[in-house]
């Protein structure tokens, strides 16, 4: 069986409790009692990314989404989603600079 949940929270530091307390409650409602490690870990999970989210995330986002899904043999799958596009935007190398060396002052 395969379980989802997905929410949507305001970019503030408040939030990064909430995510916890729902993340905790999802997976309760899921059969994982609170002392157990999937739980504890996803908990830990949710809330260090729901905190650099906030913290890092672009200034111009309202708010953010977290999802987590319990797969069919038990392991859980974290997302939380700030905006940023998927895909990391690398700087373009200077082609006059040397691979290594230290940028001209």
């Amino acid at each position: 069986m395969l379980r989802r949940k997905a929410f949507r929270l305001p970019r503030h530091p408040a939030s990064v409790g909430e995510a916890r307390h729902r993340t905790g409650g999802h997976l309760a409602s899921w059969g994982h009692p609170s002392r157990s490690a999937i739980r504890e870990e996803t908990v830990l999970l949710v809330s260090e990314l729901a905190a650099d989210t906030v913290l890092h995330g672009p200034r111009d986002e309202p708010d953010f989404e977290v999802a987590v899904t319990v797969l069919a043999h038990g392991s859980c799958l974290v997302e939380v989603s700030d905006g940023i596009p998927d895909e990391a935007v690398l700087p373009t190398p200077d082609p006059d600079q040397t691979p290594g060396a230290p940028p001209p002052t």
